[in-house]
């Protein structure tokens, strides 16, 4: 059933954890000082027994005899992979009920999946054996079209929605996050705020433009599901506090992130103006770039621990673990460019790139 979520209640850009802001004269963490760790790589895949693929998604899940769950987004298939790196069961191609034309980006909770596919625009909730456990709609908010979708607990996900501004050469870029009622079939709590930043490509009409790039290393809201607590993590990587929330998004607890933050430098900048992904629009980007770097780019929840990539300069990829009390308590280098898909005492999960998938060791510390 479809219903109209007009009639929503909008909250300022980022008040969430602007007004959590704590001592800036807090000093930041040493972090030569923190335990570091470069996890060996288990097993390495460009495809899964005769499952060919040339797209890999962007998330992942372990299951509990060693293999995992990962979406291909061409073709477009959710797939169950053993530990032996062989098919154990997909999804299928299709607009049937369960079926899809496009996987998007899957959440992963204790018990089920969820995920939208934006060319049928449904969420599509499944048990962790891919099997359907239902579908439903969620209607578009004034501005604001489905994103993704996370399970938060049996009845409730967590939603995102970007919004249709970041074509917009002038408005500062906004999504909105909300917590939608799988029983009532209706988005209960939403807040508008931060999203990173985007560059408009070419001629600017109308004060929009018909092309846009990411700008990197910009500023973003970042959020986290912990499906074990039903709650939700929020850094608005303006500040240094992150804000769990629950299932109302009110804030329940913060957690001061006292990580040094990087200027973007010359080095910095060559680099990205020789990236392919950002040589042809050198000169459009260029202006968008800010002089400090933001603190994060992604975060992720595992057990008792916060795991943030960060955009500190060098070799590797580099990831801090704090505790839910704010303790950094190890540092973890990944490949570069790399992205961390799902963590598990079985391993990790890593996009290498569009094709590559591997899997690494958990950086385990004495006494975990």
């Amino acid at each position: 059933m479809k219903r109209n979520l007009w009639g929503m209640t909008v909250f300022g850009i980022g008040m969430i954890l602007i007004s959590c802001a704590g001592d800036k004269g807090e000093k930041t963490v040493d972090l030569t000082k923190v335990p570091l760790f470069e996890p060996q790589e288990i097993q390495r895949f460009d495809h899964f027994g005769d499952f060919y693929y040339s797209y890999l998604g962007i998330s992942s899940a372990a299951t509990e005899d060693g293999g995992f769950v990962i979406p291909s987004w061409n073709p477009a298939h959710l797939i169950i992979v053993g530990k032996d790196g062989i098919p154990i069961k997909q999804t299928s191609l299709g607009k049937g009920p369960g079926e899809f034309i496009d996987v998007g980006v899957p959440g992963f909770g204790l018990s089920m999946i969820t995920t939208f596919d934006q060319m049928q625009k449904k969420v599509v909730v499944l048990d962790s054996a891919l099997n359907l456990i239902r579908e439903f709609i969620v209607e578009p908010v004034a501005d604001y079209g489905m994103y993704r979708v996370e399970p938060l607990s049996d009845s409730k996900v967590f939603i995102e929605m970007m919004s249709n501004n970041i074509f917009s050469a002038n408005e500062e870029k906004t999504k909105m996050y909300g917590i939608y009622s799988i029983e009532n079939d209706e988005l209960e709590h939403q807040i508008i705020t931060k999203a990173k930043n985007w560059a408009p490509i070419g001629d600017v009409i109308n004060s929009r433009s018909g092309s846009i790039v990411q700008v990197p290393y910009s500023v973003d809201q970042l959020s986290a599901v912990d499906p074990v607590s039903e709650t939700v993590f929020m850094f608005d990587t303006r500040t240094d506090v992150i804000a769990e929330q629950n299932a109302e998004l009110d804030t329940v607890h913060t957690i001061k992130v006292r990580v040094p933050k990087e200027l973007l430098n010359e080095a910095d900048r060559d680099s990205l103006k020789a990236d392919e992904n950002y040589s042809e629009d050198w000169e459009y980007l260029e202006p968008y770039l800010a002089e400090e770097k933001a603190l994060a780019e992604k975060m992720m929840i595992f057990e008792d621990q916060i795991w943030l990539q960060t955009n500190l300069r060098g070799e590797h990829t580099i990831w801090i673990v704090l505790n839910k009390e704010g303790e950094l308590i190890k540092k973890v280098n990944l490949p570069k460019n790399s992205m961390l898909t799902h963590i598990s005492r079985l391993h990790l999960g890593v996009r290498l790139n569009e094709i590559e998938f591997a899997l690494f060791a958990y950086p385990e510390q004495d006494g975990e």
